[in-house]
């Protein structure tokens, strides 16, 4: 039986404290058939909430110093799991609840009132996403997907209410980070839910994404949400911050601006609705619109370097291009020279993989016109290349989950010995068409139809470290033999940065 947690008691999965035997009998652990407001309140309101494998680890590390570490220390780990966030706020909500004390909006502030001793105590043992949906990949990288875009949402908004100089930061920022909450535990704990919606949503992007989730779910995730912010007892403050309604307020804007940048760019930084978001972002913490994309884009690579660190890089990572330059404007030749130069020797020697992949991939998609710019990791055993990183536009996220098997001969594995590359194109496919690897090909033009694609693999000190694929979409299928040059170009500038580091 699980109980009220206390100082001497391990936090459980209950709400309030109340015996879950009996809801077990009724079936209301269970995410089978439900299909009301009631029974998903039921659910998520004693459901244990698991955490990343990732926080789990950072936070067995810090417990090794445990008499040496701050609170503030312990928070910062905390707050980039938005489940680890929302069990810590549940947890002191609990015991407020029932001492009548004031709320306590941060999390950093919920371990002073406890004590390190006592937070390390009540959070000991807890269950792990990844192992949850380690056989479910479609699961696995919908969860994943939802987490970036928590993670994300929270740098920006933490970027911002720096400018602002908002004194009381750690508000904002767990309000961006729970933002979306209910979708991700739907995803990490009743899946199946989660992957009807998305399968709906990308066999027609023309339906209502709140009518699917009601027809789907019997209640729409925003209803939820707003239901079990109450049931859980979260601070009146942050849930006010969450709120959409109250958008006359900075902190409001901030919070809801950072989410809207996140959606905007989830699928890609061509929608049409970023405009409007740099200009009003530009408003809210005083800076050009050049400033907020180029902070943006720091936040953005900052994210996916912590999606790396946590190996949480499934589907492939969004990357993010370079903010316009005046003076390049939309001219290919000027936005390749641009980036050739940002890889010279002198410029590019404290960069890292990822920034310096970002970059590359600008110059493919601004410069060469390429549509759909995909890197694939390749193991250490040469065995299997996968999809981590794209950029493009938003026909570019049907690359983002391509593993392929580079043990049999085909076009993709015969390119791992040296530095060069390969055009599938109406004069070699009669050439290639033997060594394409079909189901790859197959997922490759699915909703493109059949095009022309560049392929070269990036070679580091001689050993090959992922392949670099590129084609022009439904709208630019057929490439040249210029397209062609410059791409080669960029793939080996890309190479002689890596070099460098």
């Amino acid at each position: 039986m699980t109980l009220v947690p206390t100082e001497s008691k391990q936090v459980g999965s209950s709400f309030l404290g109340r015996d879950l035997h009996h809801l077990k009998a009724k079936g209301v652990l269970s995410s089978k058939n439900i299909t009301s407001l009631e029974k998903w309140l039921d659910f998520f309101s004693y459901v244990d909430i698991p955490v990343l494998r990732s926080t789990i680890d950072s936070l067995s590390q810090l417990r090794e110093r445990e008499d040496k570490i701050t609170a503030r220390e312990i928070s910062a780990v905390v707050l980039r799991d938005p489940m680890m966030t929302l069990k810590v706020l549940i947890y002191m909500q609990e015991r407020r609840v029932h001492s009548h004390s004031e709320e306590i909006t941060t999390v950093e502030h919920v371990i002073m009132m406890i004590g390190v001793t006592s937070f390390f105590q009540q959070f000991q043992k807890m269950q792990v996403t990844e192992e949850i949906l380690e056989k479910n990949p479609e699961a696995m990288d919908g969860f994943m997907a939802t987490i970036d875009q928590s993670q994300r949402a929270a740098l920006y908004a933490s970027d911002w209410v720096t400018l602002r100089h908002d004194m009381e930061s750690d508000e904002v920022i767990i309000a961006t980070l729970l933002y979306d909450i209910v979708e991700i535990l739907l995803w990490c704990l009743a899946p199946e839910y989660a992957i009807r919606i998305a399968r709906k949503m990308r066999q027609d992007h023309s339906l209502d994404r709140v009518a699917i989730q009601k027809s789907i779910l019997g209640v729409s995730l925003v209803e939820l949400q707003l239901h079990l912010r109450e049931k859980w007892h979260l601070p009146t403050l942050l849930q006010t911050l969450m709120d959409d309604i109250r958008n006359d307020s900075p902190r409001v804007q901030n919070v809801t601006l950072a989410v809207k940048l996140t959606m905007h760019s989830s699928d890609g930084w061509g929608h049409p609705s970023l405009k409007g978001d740099y200009v009003a972002i530009g408003k809210l913490v005083g800076v050009t619109r050049h400033e907020v994309m180029m902070r943006a884009r720091r936040a953005s690579l900052k994210a996916i370097r912590g999606l790396i660190n946590d190996g949480m890089t499934r589907p492939a990572s969004w990357l993010p291009p370079l903010p316009e330059d005046e003076d390049a404007g939309n001219d290919p030749s000027a936005i390749i020279a641009r980036v050739t130069g940002l890889l010279s020797p002198s410029a590019s020697k404290d960069m890292d993989f990822v920034e310096v992949l970002s970059i590359i991939f600008h110059g493919i998609h601004a410069g060469i016109g390429l549509n759909r710019v995909l890197f694939m990791e390749i193991d250490d055993e040469r065995s299997q290349a996968t999809a981590k990183f794209v950029m493009g536009t938003k026909e570019a996220s049907l690359l983002r989950r391509i593993q392929i098997d580079l043990v049999h001969q085909h076009v993709f594995s015969r390119l791992m010995g040296k530095m060069e590359s390969v055009w599938y194109s109406a004069e070699t496919k009669n050439e290639l068409q033997s060594l394409l690897l079909e189901e790859m090909i197959k997922t490759i033009w699915k909703g493109v139809g059949n095009c022309e694609f560049f392929a070269m693999p990036i070679l580091v000190n001689g050993v090959p470290i992922g392949l670099v694929y590129a084609d022009g979409g439904l709208n630019h299928p057929v490439l040249n033999l210029n397209e062609y040059n410059d791409f080669q170009r960029l793939c080996l500038v890309m190479a002689s940065s890596l070099e460098q580091e």
